[in-house]
């Protein structure tokens, strides 16, 4: 009685197999034409998501005199300051820190890839389609204390950034240019 009970576990194991084998193969050959076609979805317009207001930026401090008052000739000349952050700002963690950010100071398509790899000077960095020469040549990176340090593939700093936002970081360059990456 075990034998035969035996077989007609196998038999339902076949027809299952065998049922599953042929919802598969009608499956592949069953058309889906709303899928098939090669069109591109519409492209999403862009929206702010808080309501967009104009007016005057006020002065930011330790302006220097000169630029303010070659700023006086033409009214719409604003500066900024970029300054360091207050001491206690963000902690950065080069944990946070890994994987591909885009560098729009450079240009919108400048990627900055930033790998967990231990390397000379500190962890394996690349970019991509970046123009300034200063900026193609990063090779390394590291955090130190609450800056994000970049390096040539010499080991001289390229460039130093600090957490301007959870996914923004904002510097400059060894040649004095301000730099941005973000996600």
């Amino acid at each position: 009685m075990n034998r035969a009970l035996k077989g007609t576990k196998m038999n339902g194991l076949k027809y299952f197999a065998l049922l599953g084998v042929l919802l598969a193969a009608s499956g592949c050959n069953r058309s889906i034409s709303s899928f098939s076609q090669n069109t591109r979805p519409q492209a999403l317009l862009s929206s702010p998501t808080e309501p967009v207001t104009s007016g005057e930026l006020q002065p930011a401090d330790g302006i220097n005199p000169e630029i303010q008052n070659a700023g006086e000739a033409n009214t719409n000349q604003q500066v900024a300051n970029l300054t360091p952050p207050p001491e206690g700002g963000r902690q950065i963690t080069r944990e946070g820190m890994a994987g591909s950010w885009t560098v729009p100071s450079d240009n919108s398509q400048c990627i900055l890839i930033l790998a967990f790899t231990k390397w000379d000077g500190g962890y394996r960095a690349t970019t991509r389609r970046c123009n300034s020469e200063e900026i193609k040549t990063i090779g390394a990176w590291d955090v130190k204390g609450q800056r994000v340090l970049l390096f040539n593939r010499s080991g001289d700093q390229v460039a130093s950034l600090y957490s301007s936002s959870p996914v923004r970081y904002d510097g400059t360059t060894a040649s004095g240019k301000p730099i941005a990456f973000s996600r």
